[in-house]
């Protein structure tokens, strides 16, 4: 009985923990929306995961965790982090600029059916009809956030297809970074695994870009630096570590239920520079806060 407690106060701030880490991450659909407009996918994805595992790596060495760096292993590192998350990572970004951010949005909403089915298929996770029904109504309330204000259709243009690739990459990335780190800190982790997929990234892209066979757009004006750092810096750094935090305490599918408020997070912040506000997508992120408060409603112990 004693666990008890101690599990709900898990529960409690794996729920508020989570739901900040998807509002940071949220910020950057719009700021990667302004960044494209000056800025080729593949460098702007090399530097914002060089810029993120450099912040982290910092606030390791400021908190004191440096000897955590020792622990780490980095085969794992390298290979979840410099290889799955680095390329679900540049598929993100490539998808943002051949699709619009609604499809983004809907598509981005099955991250829990995803991680509900690998781990099913991992034997770490079991089906039941409550989960699935919690799924559902999270589901439902990522697409209506995203499809609130629309009145037509965008054209096809492949981006679509790219997102889900990156979606299930990034979720087999946080089931296996969540599951083999148990002997360090999530902030050391993170700064692991962002800072290996930033290493790799921007030796790849650099080689590429020094061999003189591909010509990346890129622009250092004022705006898109303070862009490119909250992008690097909290979005893909600070939203990383909580991402690690609320999958550790709650499970990565119950957190990914808490990405499906990311349409609704998106337009809080373009509401506070000035945007409108639809009450379809209040209404949807009720939704995804039923899913997530029926998928971990405690279930009565049988006598």
């Amino acid at each position: 009985m004693s666990d008890q407690p101690a599990r709900g106060r898990q529960l409690v701030i794996g729920n508020l923990v989570t739901p900040l880490g998807v509002f940071l991450w949220a910020t950057s659909f719009p700021t990667t929306a302004l960044l494209l407009e000056n800025w080729h996918p593949v460098p702007l994805a090399a530097t914002r995961m060089a810029i993120g595992g450099t912040t982290l790596m910092i606030l390791v060495l400021v908190s004191g965790r440096a000897r955590e760096l020792q622990w780490v292993n980095w085969r794992d590192a390298f290979f979840f982090g410099g290889v799955i998350l680095a390329v679900s990572t540049t598929l993100l970004v490539t998808a943002q600029d051949y699709a619009d951010p609604v499809s983004i949005a809907i598509i981005s909403s099955g991250i829990p059916v995803v991680s509900l089915f690998i781990g099913y298929l991992m034997g770490s996770e079991g089906l039941s009809a409550r989960k699935i029904i919690a799924i559902a109504f999270a589901v439902a309330g990522g697409i209506t956030a995203a499809m609130a204000g629309i009145t037509e259709p965008s054209e096809f243009r492949g981006g679509e297809i790219i997102i889900l690739g990156s979606l299930v990459l990034f979720t087999v990335f946080t089931r296996n970074t969540v599951g083999r780190f148990h002997n360090v800190s999530d902030l050391t982790k993170g700064a692991a695994t962002t800072g290996a997929a930033g290493l790799t990234m921007s030796v790849v892209i650099g080689g590429i870009w020094a061999s003189g066979l591909v010509d990346f757009r890129y622009d250092l004006n004022g705006r898109d630096l303070a862009l490119m750092a909250w992008n690097g810096s909290i979005s893909a750094g600070v939203s990383m570590v909580l991402w690690f935090y609320g999958g550790r305490l709650l499970s990565v599918t119950i957190a990914a239920l808490h990405q499906n408020a990311a349409p609704f997070h998106v337009m809080l912040v373009m509401f506070l520079l000035g945007g409108g506000f639809l009450f379809d997508r209040l209404i949807a992120a009720a939704l995804v806060i039923f899913g997530v408060i029926l998928a971990q409603w405690p279930t009565r112990p049988r006598g």
